[in-house]
């Protein structure tokens, strides 16, 4: 059983109907679910086609959520920047290494933001923006020279270590991502069981395949440990652990999904895989 079929059992995931012309590719998340600690996931083809999917399954769901027009064009001109690098750098999609990936959700700190994430195998290529290209090459894609479109239309963006989310098992590789700012009203935190929210953060955390997780709780409080030495202490409105400097970080239940990517980057980070 492919791991994407399990996935339902998360209370923030559920399924999306797949496009009649891609039965093939698999996707996760309900747009709506965004306003509230979920996420959105499309697996993309590994070919001419990856831009123009990516962008239409944006597009769909930023329309779901109501989004102004202005920020779905830039959204979508950087995801078409953002997925055609990513195509670059997947492996030939007759080798059993995942397919290119889109990812989508939003964060709510410091500010509210879209985080639009692509995924590829390929760690020995990382990104760096620059809107120049070489003398003779004029295609902005090619080895990260898009990202120079990502870095001036985006109010943030990045690269990191992460994993899979679609295929048998979870695949090393990288994120490249980047953030759109999301104008109020725009939920700003939720009320939740601190059990039920670490339940939800292991969850996600093991689905990626981060073993060894373990959860403890008391009244009103619940403790999320990793293996990488990482503790989150877990309360009614947020999530508490130390950053990358040893300080301790605040943030609210709703940013789940975007704690979670952060502490799988830490993890692969640490094990350096």
């Amino acid at each position: 059983m492919h791991r994407h079929s399990a996935v339902p059992a998360c209370p923030w995931w559920c399924p999306m109907t797949n496009s009649p012309a891609r039965t093939a590719l698999p996707s996760l998340g309900s747009p709506l679910n965004l306003r509230y600690g979920g996420a959105c996931a499309w697996q993309l083809p590994p070919d001419q086609t990856c831009a123009s999917y990516a962008r239409s399954r944006l597009t769909t769901a930023m329309t779901a959520l109501g989004l102004p027009t202005d920020l779905i064009d830039d959204a979508t001109l950087a995801v078409s920047e953002l997925a055609t690098n990513a195509l670059l750098h997947a492996t030939h999609p007759t080798t059993p290494t995942p397919w290119p990936e889109l990812w989508t959700w939003a964060r709510v700190h410091p500010s509210p933001q879209l985080v639009i994430t692509t995924f590829d195998t390929d760690r020995t290529h990382l990104p760096r923006p620059t809107t120049t290209p070489p003398a003779g090459e004029t295609s902005l894609a090619t080895s990260g020279r898009g990202l120079g479109i990502v870095s001036a239309i985006a109010a943030d963006w990045g690269v990191h270590p992460t994993r899979s989310r679609f295929g048998a098992r979870p695949t090393p590789g990288k994120a490249v991502w980047c953030a759109f700012p999301l104008s109020e009203p725009w939920p700003r935190n939720c009320l939740l069981p601190p059990a039920q929210a670490a339940g939800r953060l292991h969850k996600l955390l093991t689905y990626r395949g981060v073993d060894r997780v373990l959860v403890s709780n008391a009244p009103g409080v619940s403790l999320v440990s990793l293996p990488c030495g990482l503790n989150i202490r877990v309360e009614p409105k947020s999530f508490t652990f130390n950053d990358t400097n040893g300080h301790p970080t605040r943030r609210p239940l709703l940013d789940l999904q975007d704690l979670a990517e952060h502490l799988i980057r830490r993890t692969e980070e640490t094990t350096k895989r």
